[in-house]
């Protein structure tokens, strides 16, 4: 009976170690693989949040830019042919005027 005793020992003592050995194994593997997953995540969350921002951004400076010098270029040519505007009146106003005193100073010369 001893040798069938030592037998079931030295089988349980191998179906333990080695199973744990296989539990810690798994489990370090796991908590390993588990922290490549993290790391991996963590920076593929902050690579793309950092490319969203950047991104978002350069398009808001861009939209705003182009929204800002439109608006200015507009204001610029509605303010000049506003002036062209007054400059014309002005200029046919004088060319009206001096048609008349033009026209007096050849009456009183007649």
């Amino acid at each position: 009976m001893e040798d069938k005793d030592l037998v079931v020992e030295t089988t349980m003592d191998w179906v333990v170690e080695t199973t744990t050995d296989w539990v810690v194994e798994t489990t370090m593997d796991l908590v390993a693989m588990d922290l490549v997953v993290e790391t991996l995540m963590d920076w593929v969350v902050e690579t793309t949040t950092d490319w969203v921002v950047e991104t978002t951004m350069d398009l808001v400076v861009e939209i705003t830019m182009d929204l800002v010098v439109e608006a200015t270029m507009d204001w610029v040519v509605d303010h000049l042919v506003e002036m062209e505007e007054q400059v014309d009146s002005k200029l046919v106003l004088a060319v009206g005027t001096y048609t008349e005193v033009a026209q007096v100073f050849s009456k009183n010369k007649e």
